[in-house]
């Protein structure tokens, strides 16, 4: 659809509803109509209608009092409104498009934090990363340990809180990812 007829329908959308509103507020049958209905009957007999057999002295129309005048500046009201509108509204694209783009660098910048981080604690010896993982939240640790290789982040989650893990699996972590896993002292005593 081009951008003219989008114009034209907004605009004849608000037409109709600027007549909408006439009618339900009593307006258009009270003043508009009736002046509507004299012009014409000027028009066509030539002669105003203000009484049945008694012609008076018309007075001279004041400029912007005639139905055709204010419809006109309804149709400019409307005309204003609908571009102050499109303007508003690539504003409000533009701010999405913003938006948009910090939601995409901030979503980048965690993701390469995570992996940095995930790097870090596979390099570690897994008691002293579970230590320092123990602290984080979940959502940070299961992304942590699902960066992690498979083989450090067994031995890690190994020395993780045995519950703690059993419910994240639950939540997020893959049964196969646990599935290396034995608890700690689990080999011990048995």
């Amino acid at each position: 659809m081009g951008f003219l007829s989008i114009l034209a329908t907004i605009v004849g959308f608000g037409l109709v509803s600027v007549v909408v509103a006439l009618f339900a507020t009593g307006l258009m049958q009270n003043e508009i109509w009736p002046r509507i209905q004299e012009r014409v009957e000027t028009a066509v007999n030539g002669l105003p209608l203000i009484g049945e057999d008694e012609p008076e002295e018309v007075a001279a129309p004041i400029p912007g009092d005639t139905p055709a005048d204010s419809l006109d500046a309804l149709l400019t009201q409307l005309e204003t409104h609908q571009v102050l509108l499109m303007q508003r509204e690539k504003e409000i694209q533009r701010a999405r498009a913003e938006i948009d783009s910090v939601l995409v660098d901030i979503s980048t910048v965690q993701t390469d934090e995570i992996a940095r981080q995930a790097k870090l604690y596979a390099s570690m010896k897994p008691l002293e990363a579970a230590r320092i993982l123990h602290s984080l939240d979940d959502p940070t640790l299961v992304a942590v340990l699902k960066k992690m290789n498979a083989r450090a982040a067994s031995k890690v989650m190994g020395q993780l809180d045995p519950r703690r893990l059993a419910r994240l699996s639950m939540e997020e972590i893959g049964r196969p990812q646990l599935s290396a896993v034995t608890p700690p002292n689990a080999g011990e005593g048995s």
